[in-house]
């Protein structure tokens, strides 16, 4: 599709669909739809930055010794993949492993 001017393609903006937005971004054949969509949008994305800014914990909040392990119980990794022909598209997946013996105790894709 066309680019906005913003780089996303018009196909995928129209499925984009803020957290607290009923219904997704309205996309005609010149664009994001009108600039007051635009602006609405925007100003969604920023309340909620300002959300998750909130949540962040700017320090370690470890309960094991980091040096030695001792008290570690699990460790989780995760992984995600976009589609080359389809960036809309990607595949995500989250282990969890039980430590020391590595046995796999979640996982979710």
């Amino acid at each position: 599709g066309d680019q906005s001017e913003r780089g996303v393609t018009n196909e995928r903006a129209a499925r984009l669909r803020p957290i607290g937005m009923a219904e997704p971004l309205e996309v005609t054949e010149g664009g994001w739809g009108t600039e007051r969509d635009h602006h609405a949008l925007v100003k969604m994305w920023e309340l909620e930055q300002l959300e998750l800014q909130g949540r962040i914990i700017p320090h370690n909040q470890l309960d094991f010794d980091p040096d030695t392990f001792e008290n570690l119980r699990y460790i989780g990794g995760m992984d995600i993949s976009f589609d080359k022909q389809d960036e809309s598209r990607a595949c995500g997946t989250l282990v969890v492993l039980a430590y020391p013996s590595m046995r796999v105790v979640h996982e979710l894709t």
